[in-house]
């Protein structure tokens, strides 16, 4: 059906993007304050995300706006438009009722979008709100088009990359989590390797080319599927990092005289890499593995880059990101440990996961070595504070 949708936008953007996914409207209207501005602007690139062919058009509100002006801005809109259907979900709870008023006054279809229940809900303000949901009121029935990208781009996030291969590493991965023995001599052989952070690329090429020459004391076990997966290769007395990360590094584009601190990182983090697997990133292909095996999640992605499409600036690394029905999962794996200051990461998860997919991001904190006593205690009674689900070996081994 032909309809115009009237949309008022505050920081949290996903019932703007459900509703417009489900109604497929011609014409959306954002009714937004200067603040919100932005926001309105990542909706208009999130519906492209989503495959919603519409335009957009912003209403600028007042700086803070009420229930009588938004009863005055919906209801001029409705009576210059065809066919207006009203989410009155945004907003403050005045502005809300303010736009709900207007619906009801002007007798067309309103919506509350409630993420708590699933549900589209008739706001029973008139008209024929059911021909606005043919397939039903269930939010599910948009979750197959939604992506990481698409929730991201929404909460104002430009760039979310596609994340690396991780299938190739399974079987390692699989081995340490079911030998915490020898994932614990594999850490110690390179623990005390990555300590130090060389801060130039001269530097920097000297210090790998020193640890690619050091062979590693690992369990035979171990260094076989390293072998398989191209970790690491086998040489007359043992196992030692494959060469071809080095010479990945070494193949970098870098000029001469001071290297841009990105690039530098780009490169280290080649050279790094069969260090950094078994110092703890086994861990997340590991639990990677165990939500790929769910069932449950969508568009799954593993050590993924989100940040601006502006060259100059900074991306977040995250461990790995999904789609959990129609909100964004966010997962922090961490190996652990009595010194790893968990409750520290915890916050860390809830602002992240939060500027990714907002406040109904399901959010994961997976932890490998578990902490004792006390400490554990608190990391558990914070979890359930910021709603954030603690994930541990024997779950991830249970599969």
């Amino acid at each position: 059906m032909s309809a115009t949708l009237i949309q008022i936008v505050s920081e949290e953007t996903m019932p703007n993007l459900l509703a417009a996914m489900a109604i497929k409207p011609d014409r959306i209207v954002h009714l937004c304050t200067p603040a919100m501005e932005g926001a309105s602007a990542a909706l208009e690139r999130a519906y492209g995300q989503a495959w919603v062919k519409t335009s957009v058009v912003t209403r600028r509100l007042g700086e803070h706006p009420g229930m009588v002006e938004l009863n005055d801005a919906v209801f001029s809109l409705i009576r210059e438009t065809d066919n207006a259907v009203v989410n009155f979900t945004g907003g403050t709870k005045l502005m809300s009722i303010g736009a709900y008023a207007a619906a009801t006054r002007a007798q067309v279809p309103s919506v509350y979008v409630d993420t708590a229940t699933g549900e589209f809900v008739n706001g029973l303000s008139g008209g024929d709100f059911k021909t606005l949901f043919p397939n039903g009121t269930a939010i599910s029935q948009v979750s197959r088009q939604l992506t990481v990208n698409g929730v991201a781009t929404a909460y104002g996030v430009e760039r979310v990359s596609t994340g690396k291969q991780w299938k190739g590493y399974a079987p390692l991965a699989d081995f340490l989590l079911r030998n915490p023995a020898a994932e614990q001599k594999c850490h110690d052989a390179v623990a005390d390797l990555l300590k130090k952070e060389p801060r130039s690329f001269q530097q920097a090429q000297t210090y790998y080319k020193n640890l690619y020459a050091r062979r590693l004391a690992i369990p035979d076990a171990v260094g076989e599927l390293a072998v398989a997966a191209g970790l690491l290769e086998r040489r007359a007395n043992g196992f030692y990092p494959a060469s071809k990360w080095f010479s990945k590094f070494q193949g970098f584009n870098l000029s001469r005289g001071n290297v841009p601190p990105g690039l530098l990182f780009g490169a280290a983090e080649e050279a790094r890499w069969p260090f950094s697997f078994f110092n703890g990133n086994w861990w997340e292909i590991a639990v990677m593995r165990y939500l790929a095996q769910q069932g449950r999640y969508r568009d799954l992605r593993w050590s993924v880059d989100a940040g601006s499409r502006v060259a100059s600036s900074t991306d977040m690394e995250e461990d790995i990101l999904g789609i959990d029905n129609v909100n964004l999962l966010y997962v922090s794996c961490k190996r652990g440990g009595d010194k790893a200051k968990l409750s520290r990461v915890l916050e860390d998860v809830n602002s992240s996961a939060r500027r990714l997919g907002g406040k109904f991001a399901h959010k994961i904190l997976a932890v490998f070595v578990p902490l004792q006593g006390l400490q554990a205690k608190r990391l558990a009674s914070r979890g359930r504070e910021l709603h954030i689900e603690l994930l541990d070996r024997a779950a991830v081994a249970s599969v």
